[in-house]
């Protein structure tokens, strides 16, 4: 059965309807089995999502990951589902019907035959979809159930995290640009191109904006680009708005200055920094300090469920094949 295991993690992708699939236990939880069509169930969007951009080994590797984590999360949902039945839950019926409702409304403006006939492309039944939501809603209660309390993050917590987390709170160097750039000359009424005299040019324009003349208006007059009608006017960027070499010799521009003509690719470039802010950190005010009690309860919480989950495992008889 391991063997089965470790082979369908290297399958390829479902087999299109009307073929037969070999169906196996993945894992049994207690006395519940998993088996290998419920996760490729679960897997199988993902997959689809991940042939679109690898290929090879790194689309073998991620896939064998995912059918892994598909297993665990199975493995999770089965413990939960039988911890609703030992405690005798109860979630009435109205439940899963104001959530079908909330998806129709929603994802499908109102049409529930929309809603079906989506359902029926996807292979599924209204009663499967039910079960399928209905599972969803005790994995979600029970999970929340585990939270004991709501946190409430002190002032130390909130001024230890900000302190101990400076790259989340940090604002890049900013750069306030202009620039003119130039497209290689176009071929004359005659057919033929004329000399590639760009650089020139910029030269020309980086001395009349040492001289004083306004950059912006220059930006109007000579660049090829859309930001011409703005005045060659980029607004405030980070280090990551340009490519590598324009961002290279923008930074490197104090407030003022015009840099010596750029050659990348097929194009010239001439920059300006209007203005410029040094890198620095976000104030620690009100706002900011919500956003960190916030980010603090997500945490406490996700660690509570993990406890929880935890336990449950312990508790359990669990076989992954």
């Amino acid at each position: 059965m391991l063997a089965a295991a470790l082979g369908y993690l290297t399958l390829p992708p479902r087999p299109a309807q009307g073929q037969d699939v070999l169906d196996g236990l993945a894992a049994v939880v207690n006395d519940e089995p998993i088996t290998f069509s419920q996760v490729r169930e679960l897997v199988l969007p993902r997959e689809q999502g991940l042939r679109q951009f690898l290929r090879g080994k790194d689309l073998e590797e991620k896939i064998k990951e995912l059918r892994l984590s598909a297993i665990n999360e199975l493995i999770d949902q089965s413990l939960l589902l039988q911890e609703y039945k030992k405690k005798g839950m109860q979630i009435p019926p109205y439940v899963v019907d104001d959530r079908i409702a909330t998806i129709i409304r929603s994802d499908f403006n109102g049409d529930r035959s929309a809603f079906l006939r989506t359902l029926a492309a996807q292979g599924l039944t209204i009663e499967k979809f039910r079960k399928q939501e209905f599972n969803k809603i005790i994995v979600g209660a029970l999970r929340n159930s585990a939270v004991k309390s709501n946190f409430i993050g002190t002032e130390t917590e909130i001024s230890d995290y900000f302190r101990s987390h400076p790259e989340e709170f940090a604002i890049e160097e900013q750069l306030h640009l202009r620039m003119i750039v130039l497209t290689p000359p176009s071929p004359g009424e005659d057919g033929k191109t004329p000399p590639d005299r760009r650089k020139e040019l910029l030269e020309g324009i980086r001395a009349e904006v040492k001289a004083g003349k306004s950059f912006g208006e220059l930006a109007r007059q000579h660049s090829t680009d859309d930001s011409r009608e703005k005045d060659g006017d980029w607004g405030w960027i980070t280090p990551k708005t340009l490519n590598e070499g324009l961002s290279k010799a923008a930074f490197k521009l104090k407030k003022g200055q015009t840099s010596a003509p750029i050659a990348l690719g097929d194009r010239f470039y001439l920059l300006y920094a209007q203005d410029t802010k040094p890198r620095g950190t976000m104030k620690l005010d009100d706002e900011l300090r919500e956003k960190i009690r916030q980010k603090l309860s997500e945490v406490e919480r996700a660690e509570q469920q993990r406890v929880f989950m935890e336990r449950l495992r312990k508790k359990a008889h669990i076989q992954i094949f």
